[in-house]
Order: C-alpha cells, then structure tokens, then sequence
C-alpha cells in the first residue's frame, strides 16, 4: 500500500493559509499541483510518472530510503529584465515530494531507474522478491 503523506501537510497548509494569511497568493504554493503523479501498480513493479514542465533534468533530485520515494526539484526562475507583471501564477523555488512504497522496500535491495523527457520523469521501481513464508518441515530419516 502506498500512504502520500504530503496529504496531511497540504491540509494543515491550507488550513492555516486560508485562516492566518496576510497575503495568499504568495503562501498558497500546493506542491500537488506542481507536481502532478500517477503510480501504476504492476506485477513485478511501481511505475511512478510525475509532470515536471519547465524543468531542466539537473535540477531534479532522487531519492529511495527505507521505503521512501522523495523527489526534489530546483524550478529555476527565468530572469525578466524591467518586466512588469500583470498576473503570476508560476511557481519557482524548491519543492519536494515524499511517497510510501511499504514495509517490503525496508530491508531490500531495491532496483530503480528514471528517465526525464518532454516534461515527464518516469520513475520504475521493481518490487522484491517475496521469499516463501511459510515455515519449512523437516523430514526426519
């Protein structure tokens, strides 16, 4: 099972942003939407597919520990000489992701792979290898 656990965070962020706020156009930054993701669930696999527009691929950070995927990019901001905007809702600055694969990753070996193309970081994670469970019996000679 996979738990998201920026859920919690974005509700406490939105919460106190929309209650104590003195200016929420710049508070109200939802990593969800600047970080769009589906998780396919295969056989033998995750296959993890985030939207990264206006990224460069050196800018992304990966990460996999003790079942934890964490993703971190850099959005660079694009230096506009004397610009006056009227309306600005890109968002540039850090910004991160954590997501829970389960207990079967803590103490595995685990194979991962990433590609980044046209905007899309696709992220395979290869499930392990489930040993039998159950107890073994001994044949006495």
């Amino acid at each position: 099972m996979i738990y998201d656990y920026d859920k919690i965070y974005n509700e406490l962020e939105k919460f106190f942003t929309d209650n104590f706020a003195m200016n929420k156009d710049e508070l109200n930054v939802n990593v969800h939407g600047l970080m769009k993701t589906d998780i396919i669930d295969r056989e033998s696999e995750y296959e993890v597919n985030i939207e990264l527009p206006d990224v460069n691929k050196e800018d992304i950070s990966l990460t996999f520990d003790n079942g934890y995927l964490k993703v971190t990019v850099n959005k660079r901001k694009l230096e506009e000489e004397n610009a006056k905007f009227t309306l600005k809702e890109r968002y540039y600055g850090k910004i991160s992701r954590t997501y829970y694969f389960g207990e079967e990753f803590l103490r595995a070996d685990v194979e991962t792979s990433a590609k980044f193309e046209n905007g899309l970081l696709k992220i395979i994670i290869k499930k392990p290898v489930k040993l039998n469970q159950e107890p073994k019996q001994i044949k006495i000679d």
